[in-house]
């Protein structure tokens, strides 16, 4: 059974396999942003609202280094721009561990985190450069997968490190990132993108200006849509179930997070395999309905089974998402694009993600929190709305 069910992902080509492994090695490791709000209040004595505006400088940031990951996707060799910043980002992060100065510990911290952004659209350009158009979903779905199964595999022991010694966070991170450099460079062939649009591998490719013939720009809009909702599973739900649980409401929310990185790994591999073959667009269209009846399913829940129901729900949505969407924007677009649509996918995301908590905060504070899911399901059915528009626009 489980044979069959990964057997979507046999056949791809040997870089998509290394991309995968080398995202899993790299989620292993992924400990100092999520850690970072604790280490900075913590053990550099910051003040709550303070660590809020350095989070919030720190994610504005990288929006602009992940355009510049998306420009010198089409002037460089992509492996490098996959490399490099990730290195960047290791040096940063040791250097975090000697300094004593707080100012320093906090400007690298910040760096480290903002110059790996720079990696993500090479990556992404990797992944769509490299395989068919009808295998563009698996590969992307194989990297979700086994970035995931890192996540779930490095929370287990997350908390512990940095009960121990919080400066262990940034050493790990640093490490895992050097060895995934590591495998990207001995086994990841190069793809050389110039200056007149061509590559290596696609010498008929011709330049077109970003955007000019781009299709699906309305995308953009949900992209931000969606991060603004998905935000709320980190601002909206522990409030919530604080509001409705009283004291359990903690250790609730920590279950219903574990299940829903447990679900992600194991829907990833179901969901390629059923919807796969099927047109992108009817798929992302899907996945934003189901999105939005798990958004509503939070609103109206009465106990903990329909609470869980409803993380069910809403991660079935988020795993047809994440699968399909950068499949999506890429499967028509010139191989030297790839790169930049990636980092704008990314930007817009991440401005939405920024938003999500202002957002989910004024929400709440004029409707109240049950009301508030009905808002934030709101917000995905306008994504379907795009979506259909989109299909409609594409005659697909």
């Amino acid at each position: 059974m489980i044979k069959k069910l990964f057997k979507i992902y046999e056949g791809l080509e040997k870089e998509i396999y290394v991309l995968a492994i080398a995202k899993l090695v790299n989620a292993l490791g992924y400990f100092v942003f999520p850690f970072l709000s604790l280490y900075l209040t913590g053990n550099l004595n910051i003040s709550v609202a303070i660590v809020g505006i350095i989070l919030a400088v720190i994610n504005t940031i990288s929006i602009p280094m992940t355009l510049l990951g998306g420009l010198l996707c089409k002037k460089c060799n992509n492996k490098a721009v996959a490399i490099l910043p990730q290195l960047c980002s290791a040096i940063c992060f040791f250097i975090v561990v000697f300094v004593n100065n707080v100012a320093a510990k906090i400007f690298f911290s910040g760096l480290g985190f903002s110059v790996s952004c720079v990696s993500q659209p090479a990556i992404d350009a990797c992944l769509g450069n490299k395989c068919n158009s009808d295998k563009k979903t698996n590969a992307f779905s194989l990297v979700y997968f086994a970035q995931n199964v890192g996540f779930g595999m490095g929370s287990v022991v997350a908390g512990t490190i940095f009960k121990i010694n919080p400066n262990i966070i940034f050493i790990v991170d640093a490490i895992t990132t050097i060895i995934s450099c590591i495998i990207l460079y001995l086994f990841l062939a190069n793809d050389y993108i110039y200056s007149d649009g061509k590559t290596n591998n696609d010498e008929g490719v011709k330049k077109n200006k970003l955007f000019v013939d781009y299709n699906k720009k309305e995308f953009f809009v949900l992209l931000i849509l969606n991060a603004i909702a998905y935000g709320q599973i980190q601002f909206l739900l522990p409030l919530y179930l604080k509001e409705y649980l009283g004291s359990n409401s903690t250790v609730f929310y920590g279950f219903l997070v574990g299940l829903n990185s447990v679900l992600v790994i194991f829907l990833s591999p179901i969901v390629t395999q059923i919807f796969g073959q099927r047109k992108l667009s009817k798929t992302l269209f899907f996945g934003e309905f189901v999105f939005a009846v798990g958004y509503l399913t939070y609103g109206i829940s009465l106990n903990k089974l329909s609470l869980l129901i409803a993380m069910f729900i809403f991660t079935l949505g988020e795993v047809l998402f994440s699968v399909c969407y950068m499949p999506y924007l890429v499967q028509d677009v010139n191989k030297n694009q790839v790169g930049m649509i990636s980092s704008v996918a990314n930007s817009f995301y991440k401005a939405g993600s920024i938003l999500s908590p202002l957002v989910g905060g004024l929400i709440i504070s004029f409707i109240g929190y049950r009301k508030s899911w009905m808002i934030v399901s709101g917000f995905l059915c306008i994504g379907c709305m795009i979506m259909r528009i989109l299909i409609k626009e594409n005659n697909e």
